[in-house]
């Protein structure tokens, strides 16, 4: 027989039950494989405790009490214990086999996480605990190693508590074993996270000393920064937790709100009974703290000031899921001397990138010098810094376009997107299935999971006939929606990630054939930029522009520039807006007739106040006019009125603003519609007085005039508007009513106003000639929906993908595309883009759909 990698060879049977396979994970304590149930044939990881330790009473009943105290619990957030043996008298535990990495491998790779990662995360650990401590169960280790990130039913991101090695628990009849494991000075856990009294060596710790540990390690994933030094010994850190003063979160994360900065004092409070009860408070304190005026960008947010996490280990998926205490790069500092030896988290690594997958290499940085020439976009003047243009540079794709991941299951994966491209979905399944099962990919599962609940759903009035993965296969950062751009040379796809670009963010793009593959390598389009949000491409004359928003630094503000597939930039960025540091713009584009632009943008007017600003460019992207505000609220003392999320559309000689108002407790989506001839006047908004009392809005100024949208009743927000020569549609999400669609006259009123789904949620829409396409998140089903529409009618509604989460997507985006099979027309096939997790990272994706 061969060995499985360690000590047990590959297929002895343990137990008589479970046959072991290859080695998967290793640490000073014990060695992880994964193994089969011989009769039930599930996959499971057996966990068996070191030789050198077998012979102590002590190391063996500390190795098995892990089983009992997790046996003990049952939730979906700590990883399950199924049985106990021995092998060779060494004891083992069978759990469960978890596929994906652990929050310390996560954090090593993208430093710091979005407040809505890391509270999903957290929320799931405290779950996990809180069952714990309700059985008198006290974790006493929980650190990100023991914290592991994966996914659960239909692909649902989860996060589970593992290794329960240390834990303290009471029961009577073991009484004074309990006492002589958990004496009094001894010193159990890991010193970076452990609480004072922990720290003290006292026994009588409780589940508020998990917690402790649990706000440091929230600390953490937010700031990219453990909360003590932890370069200078275990003796340095304990001194630390006694007395040292807390850090301040927001000096090295000033986006967090001040709220947060409290919550931590109380989370990390020396004193036990200063702190959170329960992880019921703890949590939803956190939910208030963050919630708190946080705008929540996307993770990394640009180098961390000193990053905490030792330097990533090399190739780590083929070595396994562990860091072994001592090795370079392994642990977090001599601190793990302290540890009792333990396993890491059990779990299959992630798929490492794909070789061939390379990031293309960026045009030279411009630097901040240089930026300052061109930032100011002095009308009539535009600064070229290229002269290549993308029309025409390319051949028609079908035929010199070709996938560019490499690998078996990468060949597998794109066979099987070609199948569905042909119309053969049921071999695609089968294809995508069987390049998840050579690979395990994260990309190959994520196909599969979406093309099987759109495949598996009854029909509506639309057919998935692509499926796209943008990204590379390999991409590890988190990634914002996708953006794309019908062209000569074929569908282009742009999105934002720090892959490759050492924390800072960039719009990166790629060419995807018409089964939606990758056809070549990602691009990158902001080489400048710090950290952007929300790259949208859009149609400049024979040339693709991009318009985004850079949310730190000095340059943050709204730009757009000329972009290039070969080149990468072929000009230089030209800002829009004012430069107003991690604030959120949300702009928005359209073009005239005569090929101009209008851009529209969110800026702060005054204390309190977001207003709505414009400005036009030529079809060079030159700057015409100055910025013009075209609202101006007023707010009494203490509120916050902000305009968001506008969408812009032009009809004739009127510009048509679709946005949503947040007033104090309110939410209304409102349509703003001004003469271009105003705005060229450059006769802006005078800003409002303060309105006299609390809800006065008579103080409000427009450059037109503004309508509300849809019922009084509920919450209004992110709209998407559209307009063709008979009218105009707008797509909204109104609270708790639904996804919403309605179509407009030329004034701006209602013709009709219809629900598009009573639990749907971020609704966006794309049009054509004869109809357009609304798409929008399922709620109760999880599910990426379509829906096709004209002035007259509302389609059945039909199923492309799968969602994790519908509370943090983004809304999804249509284009309307002209290639492919003429099966239904061409005026009929679209492509949806949304975002959705995967592997516990957000990830873009895209589908082409047709309809009836």
């Amino acid at each position: 027989m061969t060995k499985a990698g360690g000590e047990v060879p590959s297929g002895e049977l343990l137990g008589d039950k479970f046959r072991v396979g290859l080695e998967i994970g290793r640490g000073g304590m014990a060695t992880v494989y994964a193994a089969e149930h011989v009769e039930l044939g599930k996959a499971v990881a057996v966990k068996l405790l070191a030789a050198e330790y077998a012979t102590s009473r002590t190391v063996t009943e500390r190795f098995l009490r892990e089983a009992r105290a997790a046996a003990k619990i049952v939730s979906p957030y700590v990883c399950e214990v199924y049985d106990v043996g021995t092998y060779s008298e060494r004891p083992f535990i069978v759990m469960e086999l978890l596929e994906g990495e652990s929050l310390y491998e996560h954090l090593a790779r993208v430093r710091r996480l979005t407040a809505t990662a890391a509270l999903q995360i957290t929320t799931h650990v405290a779950k996990g605990l809180k069952k714990a401590h309700q059985m008198n169960i006290v974790h006493r280790d929980l650190k990100p190693e023991n914290i592991f990130l994966t996914t659960g039913e239909d692909n649902l991101r989860l996060t589970k508590v593992v290794d329960f090695g240390l834990a303290k628990f009471y029961e009577p009849q073991q009484e004074s074993d309990n006492a002589r494991l958990t004496k009094e000075g001894a010193l159990f856990g890991t010193p970076a996270y452990m609480s004072p009294e922990q720290a003290s060596g006292k026994s009588n710790v409780d589940g508020r000393s998990d917690l402790w540990a649990l706000g440091c390690i929230v600390y953490e994933m937010l700031t990219g920064r453990t909360v003590w030094e932890i370069d200078q010994g275990v003796a340095m850190i304990l001194a630390q937790v006694a007395n040292a003063p807390l850090p301040n979160p927001r000096r090295f994360h000033p986006d967090l709100p001040q709220a947060f900065e409290d919550w931590f004092k109380r989370a990390l409070a020396r004193n036990v009974d200063e702190r959170f009860p329960d992880a019921d408070t703890f949590i939803l304190e956190l939910e208030r703290a963050l919630s708190g005026g946080y705008s929540d960008s996307l993770a990394p947010h640009g180098p961390a000031p000193v990053p905490a996490l030792g330097p990533k280990t090399p190739d780590v998926a083929a070595q396994g899921s562990t860091h072994n205490v001592g090795e370079p790069g392994g642990g977090r500092g001599p601190e793990e001397a302290a540890r009792v030896g333990q396993t890491q988290p059990v779990g299959v690594q992630k798929t490492p990138v794909a070789s061939g997958a390379s990031v293309m290499n960026p045009p030279s940085r411009l630097g901040r010098r240089q930026l300052g020439v061109f930032a100011g976009c002095a009308l009539g003047v535009a600064v070229i810094v290229g002269v290549s243009s993308w029309a025409g540079k390319r051949t028609a794709p079908d035929s010199t376009l070709s996938p560019a991941e490499v690998g078996r299951d990468a060949e597998l994966v794109s066979e099987a997107q070609q199948l569905l491209f042909d119309e053969q979905p049921k071999l695609a399944l089968e294809k995508f299935q069987a390049a998840f099962s050579l690979g395990q990919g994260k990309a190959a599962r994520s196909l599969l999971t979406h093309s099987s609940v759109a495949l598996d759903s009854s029909r509506g009035s639309c057919v998935l006939r692509a499926l796209g993965h943008p990204r590379e296969f390999g991409a590890i950062s988190e990634s914002s929606k996708p953006s794309a751009l019908q062209t000569d040379a074929g569908l282009v796809i742009t999105w934002a990630d720090s892959e490759g670009s050492e924390g800072h963010v960039h719009a990166r793009a790629a060419l995807a054939d018409p089964a939606l593959r990758r056809a070549m390598p990602a691009v990158n389009f902001t080489p400048e930029a710090t950290r952007v949000r929300e790259p949208e491409l859009f149609a400049a004359g024979e040339k693709m522009g991009l318009l985004y928003w850079d949310f730190a630094g000095s340059g943050a503000g709204v730009y757009v520039r000329n972009v290039d597939l070969i080149a990468g930039v072929n000009s230089a960025p030209c800002l829009v807006s004012s430069q107003v540091p991690a604030h959120p713009y949300y702009p928005a584009i359209a073009r005239e007739p005569d090929g101009s632009f209008w851009v529209v943008w969110v800026e702060p007017s005054r204390p309190g106040v977001h207003d709505l600003f414009v400005r036009k460019l030529s079809p060079a992207l030159v700057p015409l006019t100055k910025p013009v505000a075209i609202t101006g609220y007023a707010s009494s003392v203490g509120d916050k009125v902000h305009a968001t999320r506008p969408s812009i559309q032009v009809v004739g000689d009127m510009l048509f603003v679709a946005f949503s108002l947040r007033r104090t407790a309110s939410q209304q989506v409102q349509l703003l519609r001004v003469t271009i001839r105003d705005v060229l006047a450059e006769n802006g908004v005078v800003p409002a007085r303060d309105a006299e009392s609390p809800g006065d809005e008579d103080a409000d100024r427009f450059l037109g005039d503004v309508k509300r949208l849809g019922p009084p009743t509920g919450k209004h927000d992110r709209p998407t508007l559209r307009c063709h020569e008979p009218g105009c549609f707008v797509a909204w999400e109104q609270v708790p009513l639904g996804a919403w669609l309605a179509h407009l006259n030329g004034d701006g009123g209602a013709q009709w106003s219809r629900q598009v789904s009573a639990g749907g949620t971020r609704p966006g829409m794309g049009l054509g000639h004869d109809g357009g396409l609304v798409a929008w998140y399922e709620s109760g089903e999880k599910r990426v929906k379509v829906a096709p529409f004209t002035s007259e009618a509302l389609g059945d509604p039909s199923v492309v993908g799968r969602v994790s989460s519908v509370l943090s997507q983004p809304t999804p985006q249509v284009v309307r595309v002209l290639q492919g099979p003429p099966t239904l027309g061409n005026d009929q096939a679209w492509v949806v883009g949304w975002s959705g997790y995967e592997a516990a990272v957000e990830e873009p994706f895209v589908a082409r759909v047709e309809c009836h």
